[in-house]
């Protein structure tokens, strides 16, 4: 595993999303021109009504430069983060191999595969959450600038509005000039590009800049990711031990355990290297892992080094204590430094945006080259190399490309199915080539893959798609069914769509205590009086109370063309909305909870979660969220307290959270709990209300 390429490839990211502040700020700066001298001069009040009337094209401007800048991100995100494992598993495989093969690992030459299920596992885990604060960030980018605009506005007038005050009362005359609408927009836009644009708001009210977030996010993942592919492939040869890297510079809580060999499983003792010298082995859970600021947290750059007794020897040498404070003091003033060059070229693009005088923009550039100076000489002082490519944020930065990335030990082929088994989510891994060896010629040719250790039991139960309706009803029937009562009919519902149903029917009463069942599964139809009018529109309902029923539209998915038409139909409102929402809002053509809904709408992007993914699967996602609802979730709300209830109950947290969901979790708190869920079974978790959040995960283990 290499530090400086994730480092490298999380810094490109950024750079991307620093590109784009600069861009919303400069253009932003371009609807604050300076007054030419012999300009009519405005008055405040029609100076502020007609700003605030270009509120919705900024906004359009905004959204225009965030997607077409930020509409790789996905792809680019799965892409760096299959390169960081690619990068610890090419120098982590020979060496377990050779030791496999010697006897000291599980395996000799029946291997495990290049990338296990639990790889998977990580890999999807660490994807979901980090593309999750990415589009995050993308929301809050846009409000924060829509609430820089607004308030750029009032500060100028209040700034023209204070002057005139101070002239009245020196001069007994109003005189507003060219001059003093000049200042307030130069004081004011220098404010506004001073604060900068949010990508994030924490917990403690702190603002982090997009770029700050994302670099902080993507390096956070990068080294999560790859070290989690490290612990996984040791954990499938039988590894147990793993030796800290050590760098200079390293953060306080980190530092003693750098070069310290630590144990997994919560081992603690002596073992011996490969020259037989006695090493200490110190138990995980005595380390500093787990905090943020400690080994492995937030912004970490330290990696685990399988250590194989008897075959391993320690690598890497300590660190000078007082020299390792120093250097890291010393990295944190050279960023500062460079972030403070990166703002003066900033502000530097903004004044030539505003119609700045050509005195005021070779200002600007004296104070760029000063910013420029300061880091040369800190850099001669220092002895540090200075890193131009951390002083500019390129106004067309792009993110990473595919092939940026070349593992060379892995052939071409296998590198090229393994980005592929990343980037499609596949069930099962590629099959490795007979002839991997990745640097040992003198391995046997490969037999059947070996099973991989495993943690603990798996939570998703292995499914095998039914191949019949009737087969697709006796798998239902066998699980689902209820010990008093039930039934279960697929009846006229397409095999495809029983065979998603029963696929999540297994994940959601595995996961959740079996003793929550359905108690009846079947097809909506005109005997259902209380669902006719849902049969038209519906895909799914759930019947709260009782044995608690599930009844699918059947005619949902089942004709593909139908299915087709009503998800376009869907997403075509969302684009209506997202094109004209604002518009009308801003022309007062849209007001009370149709005001309400569209704004949610604006801000979440969504209709309904499922949008976002499966939409067949996101359905049964959300019905059953309905019958967890019904069966767990309220009761263990009132039999633990649940602090929802100090807070005002569902009521209150649908109100401060249902806008981050979607459309239709603002309807009621039965779909808000729905949504909230299907957003959770996703990986959504940042944008829920962390205590229902706890309730989720704290009942997949209620009542065992």
């Amino acid at each position: 595993m290499r530090p400086s390429f994730l480092d490298s490839m999380s810094y490109e990211m950024a750079e991307v999303y620093g590109a784009v502040t600069d861009r919303i700020l400069i253009n932003l700066a371009h609807h604050f021109q300076y007054l030419k001298p012999g300009a009519k001069i405005p008055g405040s009040f029609e100076y502020q009504s007609r700003m605030l009337a270009q509120m919705g094209q900024v906004n359009r401007e905004t959204v225009g430069i965030i997607a077409k800048s930020l509409g790789g991100a996905d792809d680019a995100l799965r892409n760096v983060l299959s390169a960081a494992i690619m990068d610890a598993l090419k120098n982590e495989e020979p060496a377990l191999r050779k030791a496999a093969q010697k006897g000291l690992l599980n395996g000799g030459g029946l291997l495990p595969a290049e990338v296990t299920p639990n790889q998977l596992q990580a890999f999807q885990s660490y994807y979901r959450q980090s593309a999750d604060k990415l589009n995050l960030v993308n929301t809050v980018m846009l409000e924060s600038t829509q609430n820089a605009y607004t308030a750029t506005v009032s500060d100028i007038v209040q700034r023209v509005r204070n002057t005139q005050g101070i002239l009245n009362a020196g001069a007994g005359e109003v005189v507003t000039g060219v001059s003093t609408w000049n200042q307030a927009m130069h004081n004011a836009v220098q404010k506004m590009v001073g604060n900068g644009l949010a990508g994030f708001i924490d917990h403690g009210g702190h603002r982090w800049s997009p770029e700050a977030y994302v670099a902080m996010d993507i390096r956070t993942t990068m080294f999560n990711t790859a070290r989690s592919a490290v612990w996984e492939r040791a954990e499938s040869y039988g590894a147990d031990f793993y030796q800290v890297s050590s760098h200079n510079g390293a953060r306080p809580l980190c530092y003693p355990w750098q070069g310290k060999v630590i144990s997994r499983s919560g081992f603690s003792g002596m073992t011996e290297d490969l020259d037989g010298n006695k090493i200490r082995v110190y138990p995980e859970s005595e380390t500093t892992k787990g905090m943020p600021a400690g080994l492995f947290g937030i912004n970490c750059k330290h990696y685990p080094m399988t250590f194989i007794p008897g075959f391993s020897t320690l690598k890497g040498e300590s660190q000078d204590e007082e020299e390792n404070e120093k250097t890291y003091a010393e990295s944190q003033e050279q960023r500062a430094l460079e972030r403070k060059l990166r703002e003066e070229k900033r502000d530097l693009e903004v004044m030539k945006a505003q119609g700045a005088s050509a005195e005021a923009i070779k200002a600007q550039r004296d104070k760029v080259h000063k910013a420029s100076a300061d880091i040369d000489e800190f850099c001669d002082k220092t002895g540090r190399a200075r890193r131009r490519n951390r002083e500019y944020a390129p106004i067309d930065a792009k993110f990473p490309p595919k092939d940026s990335y070349n593992p060379g030990e892995f052939p071409t082929e296998q590198r090229d199915k393994m980005r592929d088994w990343f980037k499609n989510g596949g069930d099962n891994p590629p099959p490795s080539p007979t002839n991997i060896h990745l640097g040992d010629d003198n391995i046997p040719p490969r037999g059947q893959a070996q099973i991989p250790i495993q943690k603990a039991e798996s939570t998703k139960r292995a499914f095998t798609p039914a191949s019949t309706v009737q087969e697709a009803e006796e798998y239902a029937k066998r699980f689902l069914e209820s010990q008093k009562y039930g039934s279960v009919s697929y009846s006229g519902i397409d095999v495809e769509y029983a065979n998603k149903c029963n696929d999540v029917f297994t994940q959601v009463f595995d996961r959740f205590d079996p003793k929550y069942k359905l108690g009846k599964v079947a097809p909506m139809n005109g005997r259902e009086k209380k669902f006719k009018s849902a049969i038209e529109s519906s895909e799914a309902c759930y019947q709260w109370g009782g044995d608690g029923s599930m009844f699918i539209n059947p005619r949902f998915y089942k004709n593909k063309k139908a299915f087709a038409a009503h998800k376009q139909q869907i997403d075509d409102l969302m684009k209506t909305v997202l094109d004209n929402g604002q518009a009308l809002i801003d022309s007062g053509k849209v007001t009370g909870a149709k005001k309400d809904y569209v704004e949610t709408l604006l801000r979440t992007k969504r209709q309904c979660v499922c949008q976002s993914y499966d939409f067949a699967e996101g359905t049964i996602v959300h019905e059953c969220g309905h019958m967890l609802d019904d069966k767990m979730f309220r009761t263990i709300m009132n039999e633990t307290k649940s602090p929802l209830a100090e807070r005002g109950g569902l009521s209150a947290s649908l109100a401060k959270y249902g806008k981050n969901i979607s459309g239709y979790a603002v309807a009621t708190t039965n779909e808000y709990i729905a949504e909230s869920f299907t957003a959770w079974w996703y990986g959504e978790t940042s944008i829920l209300d962390p205590e229902l959040v706890k309730i989720f995960e704290g009942a997949q283990k209620y009542g065992r």
